[in-house]
């Protein structure tokens, strides 16, 4: 479809980018808006919190469809929630993540 908008294909650094261009250090400090480009740092946070346990678990299930089954329950109750409300980054690397560690257990 011409013109129509696939936001996978879109990198969501741009919208960080406009965050930084257009909002100033006073107002994005008041807001309490941070913007976190390198996955990297996100990893920082994420990874202890829920991306370890998930893996070891992963590991630990190898081929057992039962535990496989009741791993992908859990992830589909585990939320993230971004108080620092910038572009939305830190979501979509936790969804990523999360969703790649779903399809493992596939």
């Amino acid at each position: 479809m011409p013109g129509a908008l696939r936001g996978r294909e879109i990198n969501p650094d741009i919208f960080g980018s406009m965050i930084q261009a257009v909002a100033g250090d006073e107002e994005r400090g008041a807001l309490g808006m941070h913007y976190t480009s390198v996955p990297n740092n996100i990893l920082k946070v994420l990874n202890p919190l829920f991306l370890d346990d998930l893996r070891e678990q992963l590991a630990a299930a190898g081929d057992n469809g039962r535990s496989l089954l009741n791993l992908r329950k859990r992830m589909a109750k585990i939320r993230v929630f971004d108080p620092a409300c910038g572009s939305g980054n830190f979501l979509v690397i936790a969804y990523d993540y999360k969703l790649g560690s779903a399809c493992r257990c596939d």
